[in-house]
């Protein structure tokens, strides 16, 4: 599908704590952080003299540069087209920029997978999402303290929440939005199945990457 006038998003959303960047594309390639609640952060005032600010912001930079630079204004209009949007924010809220408790890793990630159906029940122009549950590298004693027990059943909760969650919503085409999405869990690389380390634990198996995909 075509990205539309209506679309103020970006195509491609980071959800959390997740290290993504536009590599050798294009600054309008790099990903739209929401924070793992689906809080856009600091525009708060989007609608107290935005316009206001956003032209002297750009009288600020014309009168700086004599060549202005095109990165650093198609961020700006990007900036300037999601935080006047009162559709975005309805569906997302924002933040004042103080800082929040936030809950553990586990927690923060399902919190997460339920923006993610919001990103996409919302229809802004976002097709691609990214969220991260981390703290998989373990090389010892896997079966004495509680982390890979509770990464996993914080994975199983967050997958079972966005194939449920996504198979209640309507999609665009008379179906579900699960049947519109395609959902892909991988590793960067896998661990050991045989025998545990001297620690009591897996090493690294690069030779095979065990993903996950429904939708």
């Amino acid at each position: 599908e075509q990205r539309n006038p209506a679309h103020t998003l970006p195509s491609f959303v980071l959800v959390g704590d997740t290290p993504a960047e536009n590599g050798f594309l294009p600054i309008q390639n790099a990903p739209f952080k929401l924070e793992e609640n689906g809080a856009i952060r600091n525009i708060n005032h989007y609608w107290n003299g935005g316009e206001n600010r956003f032209s002297l912001l750009s009288s600020l930079r014309k009168a700086a540069y004599a060549d202005p630079r095109d990165d650093y204004q198609t961020q700006q209009l990007d900036a300037r087209r999601i935080m006047l949007d009162p559709n975005v924010h309805n569906f997302f809220g924002a933040s004042n920029g103080e800082e929040e408790e936030s809950p553990n890793a586990e927690g923060a990630f399902i919190t997460a997978c339920r923006s993610a159906v919001k990103v996409l029940e919302a229809n802004l122009g976002t097709r691609v999402l990214q969220l991260q549950l981390g703290g998989w590298d373990h090389h010892s004693n896997i079966y004495q303290d509680d982390s890979l027990f509770g990464l996993s059943r914080s994975l199983d909760q967050g997958l079972a929440l966005l194939i449920n969650e996504l198979e209640s919503k309507p999609g665009l085409n008379g179906g579900t939005l699960l049947d519109e999405t395609l959902i892909v869990a991988a590793g960067e690389f896998g661990r050991t199945v045989a025998n545990l380390n001297s620690d009591n634990g897996p090493d690294h198996h690069h030779y095979v990457l065990p993903p996950f995909f429904t939708g």
